[in-house]
């Protein structure tokens, strides 16, 4: 049963013959919202916005968890459950770990964090989900040690800065790499980096919004410029070092930005979990491809999916989501926090129990009975909630193994004695 939950990716001559480096970039608190709300006098984007308008911008987008280690444990375990590698279950090497693909494909597989690699236990879980490396604060530190530490550790664009180092190092020898980065910057108590200065920041551009503490409104927007102004400096750095051509970067969200807007009613639930996803793919590798759909429902699940299809061939992959670069073979949709569905058809606020929104003719969610639409949802449901069960008992098998797998090894040790 456990392998019908792994599938192939087609093959892809470009990326055998020229596999690219593969970035993903997991933001802070990258809300989809706040987008809306960029324009000269509001710049939210700094030096990333030349790159959104040339890139692709998936906006109906949603995070897999509502914090920062749940959606990591969902995007790069493909588990429901969490947290999940803190304990004991973390010793385990799941079948379904995202740096698998690639390293099986001969990349080497790096994750990096801006502070310390004991925050959840990643420095001692990660090597046995796929990561060859697990660097921190110390690295980072290391590679720019002129930069000041914050509450959570070196800023965004020190981190940024060491993970274009690495990439250069990597080149030159002629590895190819997956590194995973996290962000953190862009989180409370949302204080700026010294040195910088921020571009022009509007709060009133927000009236007519539900928004938390008005006091840390412009805080929050100045945090989360830095943050999108660091990635667009990364993005930056990749075309001057000559690496763009041969590198894909992905970008999103860990979750929404969850203290500056509020989303308290039914017409709110199509934002509360949406993060953006941008992908910059070199045009070698988009050759042949029809134009994607940027409006398709999708979320954290699709993204290894669809860096696997750009930059593997025939690779054995877990079957979490969609390539949202080929074409739909099903309803797209978007799942959040694994209970939330999302889709054209309409939406199930939560997975297992009755309720069905609809799309009214504005376009707005609505539980109204005279527009229905539950015929066209409840199968969508019904898929996501078997899906959501798989998941569920493949990874408490594998921690079970585990746990039996340790036991068996302390009764050995002490009979041993």
């Amino acid at each position: 049963m456990a392998e019908a939950l792994f599938t192939r990716t087609p093959p892809n001559p470009r990326a055998a013959a020229h596999p690219p480096h593969v970035v993903l970039v997991v933001m802070e608190s990258w809300g989809a919202d706040l987008l809306r709300y960029h324009s000269a006098r509001n710049d939210v984007l700094g030096r990333l916005a030349p790159h959104l308008e040339r890139g692709l911008l998936f906006r109906r987008f949603v995070s897999g968890g509502n914090s920062t280690d749940p959606s990591l444990e969902s995007r790069l375990g493909g588990t429901p459950i969490s947290p999940r590698l803190p304990g004991p279950a973390g010793l385990a090497h799941y079948q379904q770990a995202a740096p698998l693909p690639f390293k099986a494909a001969g990349y080497r597989t790096v994750f990096g964090i801006g502070w310390t690699r004991t925050w959840r236990g990643i420095g001692r879980a990660y090597p046995n989900q796929g990561f060859d490396e697990v660097a921190d604060r110390t690295d980072v530190s290391a590679a720019v040690p002129d930069v000041r530490e914050g509450t959570w550790g070196m800023p965004d664009a020190a981190l940024f800065q060491w993970a274009l180092g690495r990439l250069r190092r990597a080149d030159e020898k002629g590895e190819r790499l997956l590194l995973v980065l996290v962000t953190a910057t862009n989180h409370t108590p949302y204080v700026i980096p010294d040195g910088y200065a921020v571009r022009p920041l509007d709060p009133s551009a927000l009236a007519g919004r539900s928004l938390g503490d008005p006091a840390l409104i412009r805080l929050q927007l100045s945090t989360y410029q830095y943050a999108c102004d660091a990635l667009g400096g990364f993005l930056d750095g990749l075309e001057g070092a000559g690496l763009a051509g041969r590198t894909i970067v992905a970008a999103t969200g860990d979750h929404n930005m969850r203290e500056l807007f509020r989303y308290p009613g039914t017409a709110d639930l199509p934002w509360r979990d949406r993060v953006p996803l941008f992908l910059q793919v070199p045009p070698a590798f988009l050759e042949g491809r029809p134009p994607p759909d940027l409006d398709r429902w999708a979320g954290h699940r699709d993204i290894v999916p669809t860096l696997a299809g750009l930059a593997l061939s025939e690779a054995r992959i877990y079957r979490t989501g969609d390539d949202l670069l080929a074409p739909p073979t099903r309803t797209p949709r978007a799942v959040a926090r694994f209970q939330t569905v999302l889709s054209d058809a309409g939406a199930t606020p939560k997975l297992g129990e009755p309720g069905t929104l609809c799309w009214d003719a504005g376009g707005a969610l609505s539980s109204d009975p005279a527009v229905p639409c539950r015929a066209s949802t409840a199968p969508i449901a019904r898929e996501e909630l078997a899906l959501r069960a798989l998941l569920d008992w493949n990874v408490r098998r594998q921690a079970i193994a585990e746990r039996q797998r340790l036991r068996r090894s302390v009764v050995a040790a002490t009979a041993g004695r």
